[in-house]
Parts: structure tokens; C-alpha cells; sequence
């Protein structure tokens, strides 16, 4: 048997390295190929759907990384990728680094937050008020589901305010030396909610580090992939309050496994998602600087769909069309 690597790959067949002829890719390069391969798995896959043209997408960075069935992310080649390196506003996406940043604190998950006045900063999921306590757990949820900046704050105060800590100042500290410990080295954090503010970037590269970081921790890769979340709230007017996920358009497809979405002034769209390709193979998806919610969602739909289908996943086994 024969096999064949396009592009540099050396487990993945990228499509988009054959020579293009207008919106498709010439049929004599995939006969080509096809010519060394007797598998007829592998013809019927090749011919139908190796031919297909690029998705038009919306979002000035995108991708996806790929990470094999073993945990081991390929962060030299990405998947129908845009943009790696240029600079973009992460928004809520910072949520996801203030979370990892959180659980590796001395704090438990049973651990009571308390919401202040300064936690009040604007923005999103503004659903506390001062005084207000919950878990650390419900917090985490509130972080990653409604993305509320309140709740951000509130556990970066907290535990930056450990052993003696200065708070908000020190947390900020931590998440940039978390940042450079996996590899982040083109990003810089000014806050733990995503607030715009023009000293806080981020890459397409780094990302997707920071995306494959979040789905090594258990804790953070089961609060991501929920719905919904009951959170108990203690204070003048303690109740159970229901939150739900901001992104449920991507969520509900059955390829994803978790994720968050990220927004300014409403047009500004960035999401990171947990997404499973094929034959074991799961990836990072990453979107920054979409336009609208709409333009989000369908460029998180095309991109992953278009990865899932136009790519193959040869080992350990041939895969074989979706039904």
C-alpha cells in the first residue's frame, strides 16, 4: 500500500495544497494521486470530497488546530488557516486564560466569592450585585457561559488577592506569566475580562495554545461544554439564577465540545471552540475579528464543516464518509 502526505503533513492530507483552477482544485491532481492509492475507500473519498472549493469566510483570522487521538497538537501546521500572527482584541476570549489562571489557585471549588464594588465594571453578563456571594464553581460557570465581566473580576480580585497579594494588579501579572509558560509569546493581558483596551492582543497562534490548555484541564473542559448552569446566589436576595451559554448556535452541533464566544461593540466576534474532526481527531477552532454574531456563527460552521469533510485523517485507520 502507498501512501501520500500533501503540504508538509505527515499525518493530515490538506486539499488546499493542490494547484487550484478557479474555485476548485483540478481533477488531474487528484487523479494523480488517486493513481497511487488502491483503496477504494480512499477513491471515493478523494473524488468526492477533495474537489470541493474554499468557504467564503467572513473573520480576518481564522483556523483550526489539529490535535491528534493521542492529546498531541500540531501547532506547526493548522488547518485552513488566515492571518497567524497579526494582532486582534481578544474580548471575552481572555475569560478562558482567567479561568485556567483561577484554577490553579490555592482556591477550592466549594470557595465563596464575594461580589465588591470595584468587580461592577460594565459590559457583559452583568448579573451580581455588590454583596452578592457564590461558589467558585458557579463563578467559573458564570465566567465561561454568560461571560460575565462581574464575575471576571470578582475571581481575579479574589485570588490575586491570596496570600497577601495586591489583587487585580497581581492577577494581571499571572495571567501574562501563564500566557508565556504555554507558549503565548506575541500576547499581552491588561485585564481578566477582555475589555478593550489597546495594550491587550493576541494572535491566531497563540490562541490556539491557549485553546489546547484549556481542554488539557478537566475542570475547565467540563464547565465550557455545558447549556446551562444553576447558580446559587447568597446575599439580601438570595435566589438560584439560571445562565446559559452564549453560543448555543455552535454548541448544539454535534461535532463541538465545548467553547467561548468574545464580543466589542457588538460587530468586533472572536470564538474559540473545542470542535471533533475525524477518526479521532479533535481541534481548536479560532476565530478572531468576525463581524456580527450572524457572520460568527456561520464562519464557525463553514470553517468546521469545511475542515471535517475536505481533509483526511489516516491514521490508525482509513475514515469513511459521514452519514
Amino acid at each position: 500500500n502507498h501512501t501520500s502526505t500533501i503540504g508538509g503533513f505527515d499525518h493530515i492530507i490538506d486539499p488546499r495544497k493542490y494547484e487550484k483552477q478557479t474555485d476548485y482544485y483540478k481533477k488531474s491532481e487528484v487523479d494523480n494521486l488517486l493513481s497511487i492509492i488502491d483503496n477504494d475507500k480512499w477513491v471515493d473519498k478523494l473524488r468526492s470530497e477533495y474537489l470541493l472549493g474554499e468557504p467564503s469566510i467572513v473573520a480576518e483570522s481564522y483556523g483550526i488546530l489539529p490535535i491528534d487521538a493521542a492529546g498531541n497538537a500540531d501547532f506547526d501546521n493548522p488547518l485552513f488557516f488566515r492571518n497567524v500572527s497579526s494582532a486582534r482584541y481578544p474580548a471575552s476570549l481572555t475569560k478562558v486564560l482567567t479561568a485556567l489562571v483561577a484554577l490553579e489557585s490555592s482556591l477550592e471549588l466549594s470557595d465563596m466569592i464575594t461580589i465588591a464594588s470595584e468587580d461592577k465594571v460594565g459590559g457583559s453578563g452583568n448579573n451580581l450585585d455588590i454583596g452578592e456571594q457564590i461558589s467558585f464553581e458557579d463563578a467559573l460557570y458564570n465566567m465561561m457561559l454568560p461571560s460575565s465581566n462581574v464575575t471576571a473580576a470578582a475571581v481575579a480580585r479574589t485570588v490575586g488577592s491570596l496570600n497577601g497579594g495586591n489583587g487585580l494588579s497581581d492577577f494581571v501579572d499571572l495571567m501574562n506569566a501563564k500566557a508565556v509558560s504555554i507558549g503565548m509569546t506575541d500576547s499581552h493581558f491588561e485585564n481578566p475580562t477582555g475589555l478593550r483596551d489597546i495594550q491587550q492582543l493576541v494572535t491566531l497562534s497563540d490562541m490556539f495554545r491557549l485553546g489546547h490548555a484549556a481542554v488539557t484541564n478537566p475542570v475547565l473542559r467540563d464547565i465550557w461544554s455545558a447549556g446551562r448552569r444553576d447558580m446559587y446566589v447568597t446575599g439580601d436576595e438570595s435566589r438560584v439564577k439560571t445562565v446559559y451559554s452564549s453560543f448555543e448556535e455552535v454548541r448544539s452541533n454535534y461535532w463541538c465540545l465545548g467553547g467561548k464566544t468574545g464580543t466589542l461593540l457588538g460587530s468586533y466576534t472572536n470564538i474559540m471552540c473545542h470542535v471533533a474532526l475525524q477518526n479521532g481527531y479533535k481541534g481548536i477552532l479560532v476565530i478572531l475579528k468576525s463581524n456580527g454574531q450572524q457572520n460568527r456563527i456561520d464562519d464557525a460552521l463553514k470553517i468546521t464543516n469545511y475542515v471535517r469533510n475536505s481533509y483526511s485523517y489516516p491514521s490508525p485507520s482509513i475514515i469513511t464518509r459521514n452519514p
